[in-house]
């Protein structure tokens, strides 16, 4: 009985959040402009860490995790990580197309090597951070919501990229081709 009351709590949550989610994946379309349209799903874990991922050529984010940011008040960690999965997204897209096209790239060639090779952040934090996929989905996901917003107090940078160069470098860089486009 317990287990279908919470099926039916999850349902209920879905069906709650479900237009926002279009919503913040509509209100962004400018920032990634991909030709592919972006299908999301969710899963359930109790771990409200772990706020998504992509597979299967759509994001998929964790309704627990997604309700508890809303409950404390910090839905924006949301867009935040809608935005971190849907680089992912473009990642494989772009990997797909040098495919296709038979175009050795090398960027394509490092964020497919990573996929194949992917360190969770389970296995190791410094590795899972050092992986470019990650860094670039990082910096892209972290830029359009400083562009957006400014400072947000709540949403930090992870620990591993706050000294970081490169990655400061790169998000600034993001911002300055979204003010270039006048997004």
């Amino acid at each position: 009985m317990r287990k279908k009351m919470k099926d039916k709590d999850i349902e209920e949550l879905k069906e709650k959040y479900t237009p926002i989610i279009k919503q913040i994946i509509d209100e962004n379309q400018k920032f990634y402009n991909m030709k592919y349209s972006i299908e999301f799903d969710f899963f359930e874990n109790d771990d409200i860490a772990v706020r998504g991922v992509s597979r299967n050529g759509k994001i998929c984010l964790n309704i627990i995790s997604f309700d508890y940011a809303y409950k404390i008040n910090q839905p924006l960690q949301n867009e935040l990580f809608i935005l971190h999965e849907i680089r992912h997204l473009y990642q494989r897209w772009f990997i797909l197309e040098c495919k296709e096209n038979n175009k050795n790239n090398e960027q394509a060639n490092q964020w497919d090597y990573e996929f194949h090779n992917y360190i969770d952040m389970n296995k190791s934090l410094e590795l899972y951070y050092g992986q470019y996929t990650e860094f670039d989905a990082f910096c892209y996901s972290y830029a359009v919501m400083q562009y957006k917003y400014g400072k947000i107090d709540y949403i930090e940078l992870p620990k591993y990229f706050e000294n970081n160069e490169g990655f400061h470098f790169m998000m600034n860089k993001w911002i300055e081709i979204f003010n270039n486009q006048k997004l």
